[in-house]
């Protein structure tokens, strides 16, 4: 379903009941509500959702909700949220969920990302780690412009398994502190204030 840039308008959950939809592109639109809405009653275990969608686009909508409830949706490839009021941050739930997510952006959103002490060690564990368990198919990520105010070794940590990351973008983040030693995968990392 794509109709971006129209003068459409009106709730996600009107859109639930479309489990076979695998585009999703409302960007520019009028459309509110939450991704809760979009995700459906039924699908919150986050083990039953929507296995169909592999596009989500709905920047610069008025959409709201947690970016923990994209877990629904297992094959789930691209994911523009941004310019909307989206909040969250990774938590531990993302272990071995979205694994065919590669493009990520959440730009100008109120998405923390930057997962907190106990789900950072969680996502940073050798178990997890080293089996590239968390986003293994990542390619590009934006973060500019959002209220992620953390060390940037809690953004790059678990998302250094990422075999396929080629561009992190995180300008404007309040992200401080020393950028720790990659070894095993080289990608851009846009810092620029």
């Amino acid at each position: 379903l794509t109709l971006h840039g129209t003068r459409v308008h009106g709730n996600l959950g009107a859109l639930a009941n479309l489990v076979y939809l695998t585009e999703l592109e409302l960007s520019g639109t009028a459309v509110t509500g939450s991704l809760k809405d979009l995700a459906g009653e039924v699908h919150y275990d986050y083990d039953m959702g929507n296995s169909w969608l592999k596009r989500l686009l709905l920047s610069r909508t008025k959409v709201t909700g947690d970016l923990n409830t994209l877990l629904v949706f297992p094959e789930l490839e691209v994911a523009d949220l941004s310019h909307t009021a989206v909040a969250g941050r990774i938590t531990r739930k993302w272990i071995n969920r979205c694994k065919n997510l590669q493009i990520l952006k959440l730009q100008n959103s109120s998405v923390q990302f930057a997962p907190q002490e106990e789900d950072l060690q969680k996502l940073t564990a050798s178990d997890t780690f080293l089996s590239g368990r968390f986003l293994p198919r990542l390619k590009e990520l934006d973060l500019s412009n959002c209220p992620v105010n953390s060390p940037v070794e809690n953004v790059l940590m678990p998302l250094a398994m990422s075999k396929e990351l080629a561009s992190i973008k995180a300008s404007g983040t309040g992200i401080y502190g020393e950028t720790p030693e990659l070894h095993t995968r080289s990608f851009i990392f846009a810092l620029a204030e």
